[in-house]
């Protein structure tokens, strides 16, 4: 289904049974050379990833949620950027982009704060040879005694972002070849079957179901003091 869907997106194939369940957002940004530099060279092998990384290490802010806790939004507590510049500006204007092309689409809307948006995660998609990024929105809706009575920790303290059926339909997000969409993920959409079992709730997609996955992009567009680019912090899983 993963290879179905990304060939979709891509437009390398078009599947009529998908038309209604992906739905491509208005996004104005190309991925720059060092972009498809990069994907040649995972292609070949995967440690390019790491290559391309900058060996400096950014320290990951903390959000405090609790008195005297704090929350970590990232896998680690540092990430790194790639060495091209361009890369880092083309992911950071890909987020900054997607609150945008949501709302033309007329979908649930998009913020991009550490409630809802702030992290994707790149994968290798061998179906259509290119480097894809799932983007999920959502992440931490407030407890909802009745629709959403889940404790996801100290991240979600103080959430103010309302649990709607509607907006966690929508909330998984996929780039690749070029082009944004939004999977819907509603009971009767053809896509269900990429959610795991146990995951129905919060409609998540996982980036192992769409090819191999290789980093995760933390994007905090809360920094609103540091450049666009500055506020990407890639981290690699065993980095």
């Amino acid at each position: 289904m993963g290879a179905k869907v990304l060939r979709h997106i891509a437009a390398i194939d078009s599947d009529a049974d998908l038309k209604d369940a992906v739905h491509i957002l208005p996004v104005t940004i190309n991925a720059p050379q060092p972009w498809h530099t990069l994907t040649a060279g995972v292609e070949a092998n995967v440690l390019a990833l790491r290559s391309s990384l900058s060996p400096r290490r950014y320290p990951i802010p903390r959000f405090s949620t609790l008195p005297q806790s704090a929350c970590q939004l990232a896998c680690s507590s540092d990430g790194r950027r790639f060495r091209a510049r361009a890369v880092n500006l083309f992911l950071a204007l890909l987020f900054e982009q997607i609150p945008a092309a949501v709302a033309l689409a007329g979908l649930p809307p998009v913020s991009l704060d550490r409630w809802d948006l702030h992290h994707g995660h790149l994968f290798y998609a061998s179906s259509c040879r290119q480097l894809g990024i799932l983007l999920h929105a959502k992440e931490y809706p407030a407890v909802h005694s009745e629709f959403f009575d889940v404790n996801l920790g100290n991240c979600q303290a103080g959430s103010s972002l309302e649990f709607t059926a509607e907006g966690m339909d929508h909330r998984n997000l996929v780039w690749i070849g070029g082009r944004l969409a939004c999977l819907e993920m509603s009971a009767a959409s053809p896509l269900r079957p990429l959610l795991m079992p146990g995951l129905e709730l919060p409609r998540t997609v996982q980036e192992s179901d769409l090819g191999q996955p290789l980093a995760d992009l933390n994007y905090f567009a809360e920094l609103s003091n540091r450049k666009p680019s500055e506020r990407l912090f890639v981290c690699v899983p065993g980095d």
